[in-house]
């Protein structure tokens, strides 16, 4: 997978082992809200290396954005993409993984950066995230409903029916949380998906809940905690736990990266 002498995939599978601890899942998280376009792996590399950063590039890229890395900063490893060439008409092109510095922006000085965030997507005025991800799922042809009679739920998404209620009584930011959340459901655990099948339900609300919070910690919205503690220490089986968790955190970050994208493309 790599050309260098560091094993990176049994440096993943070490960082994902420890992310079964509520504290470190949720800083995991926050890290994936920050690097929402990177894969799930790499964010496991940054967040073991440094859960702090939030936002990396390489030396070369620093400098075209008008900063240096500071004397002594040290790197953090990611795997980028490479293809190696054939040799010959009978080969064909391959594509490989090699780790590559990045530094994080508190190693650097100079210019000031471009914000990176949505003006017209705020934390204090939620129906500005609320309303784009209803036009997201539209654009999926999942209905959302908002109804009254809900019991005590605050949404639900049905497989059956492929479609979404989210509570109408509730305050618009825990509609649209409940909206991300149902919305990831909408995705991940439709009736046709084959790794949901063999996915019990509390990893099912681990991904579900994940992608909620990677969506409104992006945002700059706030999400409770408490709740992962509870779904993590469900899975009680170790083994069965680090057999999914890998697949579980790739289907994690590909469903945020899928919504935050379109949000902000939406935006």
């Amino acid at each position: 997978m790599q050309t260098d002498k560091k094993d990176w995939k049994a440096e993943i599978r070490a960082g994902v082992n420890k992310l079964r601890t509520q504290d470190n899942w949720v800083k995991y998280l926050k890290t994936q809200a920050a690097f929402y376009d990177y894969s799930f792996g790499n964010c496991v590399l940054i967040f073991s290396q440094r859960p702090t950063a939030t936002r990396v590039a390489g030396y070369q890229s620093w400098k075209k954005l008008g900063r240096q890395v500071q004397k002594g900063a040290k790197s953090i490893k990611i795997l980028a993409p490479m293809m190696k060439k054939k040799k010959t008409r009978e080969e064909q092109d391959s594509l490989f993984f090699r780790a590559v510095s990045v530094f994080d922006v508190a190693d650097t000085e100079g210019d000031d950066l471009p914000r990176m965030t949505l003006d017209c997507v705020k934390a204090e005025n939620p129906e500005s995230l609320l309303w784009r991800l209803q036009r997201f799922a539209q654009d999926d042809s999942v209905p959302v409903t908002f109804e009254k009679d809900t019991g005590a739920a605050l949404g639900y998404y049905s497989p059956s029916e492929h479609r979404i209620v989210v509570n109408a009584d509730i305050s618009p930011i825990k509609q649209t949380t409940t909206l991300a959340h149902e919305l990831a459901h909408s995705i991940l655990h439709r009736k046709d998906d084959e790794v949901a099948k063999e996915h019990s339900n509390s990893f099912k609300e681990l991904e579900a809940e994940s992608v909620a919070y990677i969506v409104a910690t992006h945002f700059g919205f706030k999400m409770g905690d408490n709740s992962f503690g509870y779904i993590l220490g469900y899975n009680s089986n170790k083994d069965e736990f680090e057999k999914h968790l890998k697949t579980s955190g790739e289907r994690i970050a590909r469903c945020a990266k899928l919504i935050i994208g379109e949000v902000r493309k939406d935006a």
